[in-house]
């Protein structure tokens, strides 16, 4: 079924859109990682589940999970529910299984969309940072470029992984210093597309 429905993804996306992926080597098919990107449409999550050999298990805001057929498709491609505005520990500990597991959860820190048709950035959230440092694993840094109109370009840059200052960090995670770290994190993400070809 995972091979079906990321092939009919496959085909959605390549019939809409040009893809051009860079960075792939980045990649450790051994290794579990966080997978960190910036957020301009729910295209994003289609684009990277499309291009990646790995699969990702993705935390995705609950809204999107209310319309039946849209929550089913979204759960069969790697989703999963997560409350925003709040410690949501069921989601928490889902992303934590996975990584604990060997696999990639992918996450967009900033929390919500960007306006895409100007990339703006946005004051990420703590939550990327606070998943990484309970797990132990590297960030994936992943830049997506902005304003996905149907059947434009769009560039995904894969950086390469890097761990966050656990040092920082007591016991259960220093606020100041994940907030340190989330925006350590989205300077990372940014940073790559000055690596555009």
């Amino acid at each position: 079924m995972r091979r079906f429905i990321k092939g009919l993804a496959t085909i959605f996306v390549g019939l809409l859109y040009r893809v051009k992926v860079q960075g792939l080597e980045n990649i450790d098919n051994n290794r579990p990682y966080l997978l960190c990107a910036n957020h301009t449409s729910i295209m994003d999550l289609l684009f990277i589940q499309v291009k990646l050999k790995r699969w990702v298990y993705w935390m995705a805001k609950k809204e999107l999970f209310k319309n039946p057929l849209f929550g089913k498709f979204l759960e069969k491609l790697g989703a999963f529910p997560v409350e925003r505005g709040k410690a949501d520990l069921s989601a928490l500990r889902k992303a934590l299984k996975i990584l604990n597991e060997g696999h990639i959860c992918g996450v967009f820190p900033e929390g919500t969309r960007q306006n895409q048709h100007v990339g703006e950035e946005l004051k990420p959230k703590s939550g990327a940072a606070f998943i990484a440092y309970k797990a132990g694993v590297n960030i994936l840094p992943v830049y997506i470029t902005p304003n996905h109109r149907p059947f434009s370009t769009v560039h995904i840059v894969i950086g390469k992984p890097f761990a966050i200052e656990r040092e920082k960090n007591h016991e259960n995670g220093n606020g100041a210093a994940l907030k340190e770290n989330a925006r350590y994190i989205m300077d990372r993400i940014y940073a790559l597309k000055e690596n555009i070809i």
